[in-house]
């Protein structure tokens, strides 16, 4: 409920008038791949949600390939999505390939919000939401230094 509620643009601090919902090709169970990603003010600002359904919700952690638990809202999380977006963009998902393009451009700019979003319970109502914001750095060109690893045709 409150993913398709987040969808619904209106004027917020989430997504702006104007904003646009981005859909992400990952898998449909939803692991490798944000909840979220809108693209605000012109195409060069974005803001990525991860999506809980109450407050109760704790967040998700990935193993990274070290061994490494990186929970959701780490800056480790976010590169390792970010990997998970460029191995399929570089088997030919050309929408994925714009998206990682223009996302990782947005972040070494540092536009990128990354937000935590979590459902409030009114009952059987939607009582609206809480969110926060992740701080996840800045990022310079050598932090996605998984493009040269993970090409498919050397």
């Amino acid at each position: 409920m409150l993913q398709l509620c987040l969808r619904h643009p209106r004027p917020t601090e989430l997504h702006p008038q104007g904003a646009k919902w981005e859909p992400t090709a990952g898998p449909k169970n939803g692991n490798d791949q944000f909840d979220q990603v809108w693209r605000r003010k012109g195409d060069e600002d974005f803001a990525v949600i991860e999506a809980k359904s109450d407050i109760g919700t704790g967040i998700n952690e990935r193993t990274l390939p070290s061994g490494y638990k990186a929970k959701q809202g780490s800056r480790e999380y976010f590169l390792d999505i970010m990997n998970e977006m460029w191995k399929r963009a570089e088997n030919g998902d050309v929408a994925e390939l714009k998206l990682y393009t223009d996302l990782k451009k947005a972040l070494i700019a540092d536009k990128v919000e990354y937000i935590l979003v979590k459902g409030v319970s009114d009952g059987p109502t939607y009582g609206g939401f809480k969110s926060r914001r992740f701080n996840v750095g800045t990022f310079k060109e050598e932090d996605f230094f998984f493009e040269g690893t993970n090409r498919s045709n050397p």
